[in-house]
């Protein structure tokens, strides 16, 4: 995939965000809420879990109100190989969020080589064929 978006960051590992949602340490709302003019630029590192848990994890999120000023969404490189056949990771993101634009296989997350990402930070993310850029910047 690709994508040109200006936002602001926020993600993580996914099977942590997702064990958090819904607990009183879920400030995505807030988050989303604080910083809607800015749109968010998600990040997701996903360590092991397989994909159809993946895709009930994302319908979850999204009826949170997770995505609501979600502007594009990356997607690390998962570290173990799926263990369904029933949708792939690609998949699954799509059929649940068709309409945001999501990156996969960045250079993110538990695999090598992996780019650090700096939660709440003013980003502009250029992706095109294969390579990209994530340069932070300053809100004035």
């Amino acid at each position: 995939g690709s994508c040109s978006v200006v936002g602001r960051l926020l993600g993580g590992c996914f099977e942590s965000i997702n064990d958090m949602a819904g607990t009183p340490y879920d400030f995505v709302k807030e988050f989303n809420e604080r910083y809607k003019e800015d749109g968010i630029i998600w990040f997701f590192d996903i360590f092991s879990m397989n994909s159809c848990d993946v895709y009930r994890a994302l319908l979850k999120m999204k009826y949170m109100g997770y995505f609501k000023y979600t502007k594009a969404i990356l997607v690390g490189r998962v570290l173990f190989k799926n263990v369904s056949d029933l949708i792939g990771y690609e998949d699954a993101f799509k059929k649940a969020l068709p309409d945001i634009n999501v990156v996969f296989q960045v250079d993110i997350g538990h695999t090598y080589p992996h780019m650090y990402v700096v939660n709440g930070a003013m980003a502009r993310v250029e992706i095109k064929d294969g390579h990209g850029t994530i340069n932070y910047e300053i809100k004035e």
